[in-house]
């Protein structure tokens, strides 16, 4: 098997997570599309950069107020929705 390595093409801080970058994008572009949900209706919901950030804050605080802290490992199972999984993300 050949190996193949290369430099990085950014530097990221071993702090940095995905709060970060959603945070950053929802201060730059508040109004920006990030992702589309499925409503009951069968049509397509647009959620802005800043509704993304709102939601995945809440959901943070809920599992903090749940007693989970940082490195704590935690799941939610979405049906179809993409912020459960990202709120968990450490």
């Amino acid at each position: 098997m050949r190996e193949y390595s290369m430099p990085p093409l950014a530097e990221i801080p071993a702090s940095a997570n995905l709060a970060d970058m959603v945070t950053r994008r929802a201060a730059e572009q508040p109004q920006a599309v990030s992702l589309r949900r499925k409503n009951s209706a069968g049509g397509w919901d647009d959620i802005t950069t800043s509704q993304l950030r709102d939601d995945l804050g809440a959901r943070g605080r809920g599992l903090t107020a749940a007693g989970l802290g940082p490195g704590a490992a935690a799941r939610e199972m979405p049906r179809r929705a993409p912020t459960p999984a990202l709120a968990a993300t450490p």
